[in-house]
């Protein structure tokens, strides 16, 4: 009976955090203001150590949703739109509005981008924490 030989193991399995000064790569096909978004939560949540590389895709719908939100925001005038026999309806971009700012509620609870969700996250008290040990037994250090 033959031996099944087995690789090592990938480095892809683990979770690995995103060390202080390496940003994730933004995904190529955010665009517009999920590009913007992107571009200043990344440093945000590296710094405070919230972000791992297997979380990129969830940042990135995060980001996508709040595009399509903003977009749809500046799309809308006007909540009501007249048909041509002359009813007022709601503005059918609304709902899809109204669809993306859910998903990024939903979303943005993972990463604590809400006060009650950043309350829940045990890691930024400990960070905190740790940062003000560092900054003490550093500052002590160096004088």
């Amino acid at each position: 009976m033959k031996k099944i030989r087995r690789g090592p193991k990938t480095k892809n399995l683990q979770l690995r955090r995103i060390t202080p000064g390496r940003a994730p790569r933004r995904p190529r096909w955010l665009q517009g203001h999920a590009r913007k978004k992107w571009e200043s939560l990344v440093p945000q949540l590296r710094d405070i150590g919230l972000i791992r590389e297997v979380d990129v895709d969830l940042l990135a719908a995060y980001c996508q949703a709040y595009g399509e939100f903003m977009d749809l925001t500046e799309l809308i005038t006007e909540p009501l739109i007249k048909t041509v026999k002359g009813n007022w309806i709601q503005h059918p971009g609304l709902a899809c509005r109204n669809a993306a700012y859910k998903r990024m509620l939903q979303i943005g609870k993972e990463f604590g981008l809400s006060p009650k969700s950043r309350k829940d996250l045990d890691c930024l008290k400990q960070k905190a924490k740790e940062s003000d040990r560092t900054r003490f037994f550093v500052n002590r250090h160096l004088a």
